[in-house]
């Protein structure tokens, strides 16, 4: 408030001053006539001197009136601008106020809950998606859930085990206290990937093995990248990597409705740096999500290689076919 007085009187006396010099450029003015000829000047030489002097006076005298006239001009535009400052000044203090009142609208208080309770959920997971697990499970088991159930393998085979929340909980055969604890999760990506499918290793000596050979080195490989994929979602979901654990960590500071209630109450320089570096990471996110896109593309790439390799028994139908001899 002290500077905005300040200013208003700057501004008054810069007004004073250039009314003073407008009144100065008029004295001027005022002081440059022509003097008249004396009386015993009545030669024509001296007529013809005070004619062409009268004339270079009166251009020289019109000159210094538009120069002065614009200056004039000029002077009462800049005035103008200079009355107009208050004005400028109560705008921008408004400006400037709006900006550090802290925002108290229900619109505000309203997205500050939904953010909260949405990242919420999506860090603990969906639970209407597990709550339909146990209406679908039945459907899909039939009348073997009870024997599944009981000896609980049922859990070894239904995907909400790899994300933390297995059929049945707890484990049945964790109940026992007899034996190492069973991991559901882990017994899932073993059955998901077919790694627990064990291939006959080709033997070199085998006189038509390079066909087979073929097929156990890509197969393999295909599983081996299946528990891989799989290794990784259970990984993120028991927050066991340095990664996954980082990102729940920004995910919850993020989502947490403290975060939001400063981002509505600070200074708006503070909230706008905040919000710049959230924004700085979407490269991060990016970069990821462009890493997800690749692992897709070569699971499609391997559910070719399986396609080849079905189709074998074609491939081999075909050739014999095509070799033997026409009747």
């Amino acid at each position: 408030m002290y500077r905005h007085t300040s200013l208003i009187k700057q501004a008054s006396l810069l007004s004073v001053l250039t009314a003073s010099c407008i009144l100065f450029a008029s004295t001027v003015n005022a002081d440059t006539s022509i003097p008249a000829p004396t009386a015993g000047e009545t030669s024509s030489s001296t007529l013809s001197t005070t004619t062409s002097t009268g004339t270079s006076g009166d251009a020289s005298s019109s000159g210094s009136g538009g120069v002065l006239q614009q200056i004039a001009t000029a002077t009462q535009g800049t005035l103008q601008k200079v009355n107009n400052l208050p004005d400028y000044l109560d705008a921008l203090l408004k400006l400037a106020v709006s900006w550090l009142t802290p925002d108290t609208t229900s619109t505000t208080a309203g997205l500050q809950t939904l953010f909260a309770t949405y990242g919420s959920q999506m860090q603990h997971g969906d639970s209407g998606s597990l709550t339909l697990q146990q209406t679908l499970v039945p459907l899909i088991f039939g009348k073997n859930l009870t024997t599944l159930s009981a000896s609980g393998q049922i859990n070894d085979l239904t995907y909400t085990s790899l994300l933390g929340s297995p059929y049945l909980t707890p484990d049945p055969r964790n109940n026992s206290g007899s034996g190492p604890a069973v991991n559901a999760a882990l017994n899932y990506i073993e059955n998901a990937s077919g790694s627990n499918i064990i291939h006959v290793i080709p033997d070199p000596t085998w006189p038509n093995g390079a066909a087979y050979s073929s097929y156990y080195s890509a197969v393999t490989a295909v599983q081996s990248y299946d528990a891989y994929i799989l290794g990784k979602v259970y990984a993120e979901k028991t927050a066991t990597s340095p990664m996954s654990k980082t990102r729940a960590s920004l995910v919850t500071q993020a989502s947490s409705s403290q975060w939001f209630s400063q981002i509505a109450s600070e200074e708006l320089g503070v909230v706008l740096r905040q919000i710049l570096m959230y924004n700085s990471q979407t490269y991060v996110l990016l970069a990821q999500l462009v890493d997800t896109q690749k692992e897709l593309l070569t699971a499609q790439v391997m559910n070719n290689t399986l396609v080849v390799l079905v189709n074998q028994l074609n491939e081999s139908h075909m050739v014999s076919n095509a070799n033997a001899p026409r009747h």
